[in-house]
């Protein structure tokens, strides 16, 4: 039986950034949790390209044993039958466009009209640059700011550009989710690396032959805004100096939203010699996006010792 913070987990990998999320009951008895879970799946269904019930089955076979898995691989024809209903209302969701012109141009210009007809408010530099009076710089980090995703497209030519690199690191700046869309080169993307602790999902959109069936996920992978934040009131702010610890800084993140747990309240430590950076740590952690959007009901600093 599964412990509401499992519970959580396991929905936050499975259904990441829905905002659908923020409305089950994670306490109660194991089918209570159930019956609510499903007649809330089956509510939003049509807003979703995969009819969600198929992608929480595909995830939890993961947990269960051959029989078990021949089993949820018998239901899944019967919920592919299932209406699929209509879109999300796209128009909602907004998609910055970082690319580099020369790495494939045309290839960009497709994906935003592709996405523009689905319904996205996309900003593409030759088609949306407002005439604000500002600088191409403020105006980037406008649009970047007003987003809710930004699609980088990689390529050998985006990954030295210092403006596509100032624009992904604006948007981690402001937690802003960020899809790789490969283009050209290696798949995986080399870039994934400096994208963060956190894990990303890169999109291969290589071969032409494909294009679809990658454009319907890409599509998906839009199709919710990303959750709120949570408040840090009294959060130091990040140092700008910090230099990123990225896998401490995962270890620690899996430990507080990962599965496995079995306590409704979860304890870290996080534990070194003085002046080594514990507290500098920590405080990038409480600054996390993927931590604020877990622990949405708030992220708070107290300070404990003999001189707190």
């Amino acid at each position: 039986m599964m412990t509401s913070n499992e519970r959580r987990a396991l929905l936050y990998q499975t259904f990441v950034d829905a905002p659908f999320l923020s409305q089950i009951d994670w306490e109660g008895a194991t089918r209570t949790f159930v019956i609510h879970l499903l007649e809330l799946l089956l509510k939003i269904h049509r807003y979703q390209g995969e009819h969600p019930l198929r992608t929480l089955l595909t995830q939890l076979k993961a947990y269960y044993g051959t029989d078990k898995q021949a089993e949820i691989d018998a239901l899944l024809p019967i919920i592919d039958a299932l209406p699929q209903g209509t879109t999300l209302p796209n128009h909602e969701i907004k998609v910055f466009l970082s690319y580099a012109r020369d790495d494939d141009e045309p290839f960009v210009r497709r994906l935003y009209d592709d996405l523009t007809e689905r319904g996205f408010d996309i900003w593409y530099d030759r088609v949306k640059m407002p005439n604000r009076g500002l600088g191409f710089p403020q105006e980037i980090a406008q649009a970047i700011e007003e987003a809710d995703y930004l699609v980088l497209v990689c390529g050998p030519r985006a990954y030295t550009s210092e403006y596509v690199r100032k624009e992904w690191q604006h948007a981690q700046r402001h937690c802003k989710p960020i899809l790789p869309v490969v283009r050209l080169g290696d798949f995986p993307p080399p870039i994934l690396d400096q994208l963060g602790p956190n894990p990303v999902d890169a999109i291969d959109m290589r071969d032409d032959a494909q294009y679809a069936d990658k454009l319907n996920y890409l599509v998906r992978q839009l199709s919710y805004k990303p959750l709120p934040l949570a408040h840090s009131p009294n959060v130091q702010r990040k140092d700008e100096w910090y230099l990123a610890r990225s896998e401490l800084q995962r270890q620690v993140i899996q430990a507080l939203t990962g599965l496995g747990r079995e306590n409704t309240v979860t304890i870290t430590a996080i534990e070194g010699l003085a002046g080594i950076g514990k507290s500098t740590l920590a405080k990038m952690i409480a600054w996390d996006c993927q931590v604020r959007r877990y622990f949405r009901d708030g992220v708070f600093w107290i300070e404990v010792g003999k001189d707190p």
